[in-house]
């Protein structure tokens, strides 16, 4: 099967819409509306930092880079669809956005969740190594 890493392009905004939606409730147990996932899909083919992994003709897998700094520029957003998952493609987009990080002179990072032993895999198999640890903590307005 040939995979390729590349832009997204405008036929491809349902699937990043539902990759969207996908990550919000795996990652955050947070249920995102057709219309945001939308939104947020749209702002990815506009994001010339995002990058799709296309296999057997269509888009499985998506990552982009965000947040640069003097010194560092952060990966996010990697998903991968369920059926794709375990064949390398996270670790694939990780790896090309690394690259063009790198390239930048900036070194990658990103934050990741402990309890998830397949992503964090994708990660190691790059080469990024835990660094430190963050807490989450969440506040409740009155």
């Amino acid at each position: 099967m040939q995979a390729v890493i590349e832009r997204p392009k405008q036929n491809d905004l349902a699937e990043l819409s539902q990759f969207c939606r996908n990550f919000e409730k795996e990652c955050f147990d947070r249920n995102m509306s057709e219309e945001d996932g939308m939104s947020d899909a749209t702002n990815l083919l506009n994001n010339d930092k995002a990058y799709i992994v296309r296999a057997d003709g269509k888009a499985v897998a998506m990552a982009k880079s965000a947040r640069k700094t003097a010194t560092h520029i952060a990966v996010n957003g990697v998903y991968t669809l369920p059926e794709y998952r375990q064949r390398g493609y996270a670790a694939a987009v990780v790896a090309h956005i690394c690259k063009l990080i790198l390239n930048e002179g900036k070194i990658p990072l990103l934050y990741t969740d402990l309890a998830n032993p397949c992503s964090n895999k994708a990660y190691t198999n790059v080469g990024f190594v835990p660094c430190g640890k963050v807490d989450e903590v969440h506040l409740k307005w009155k």
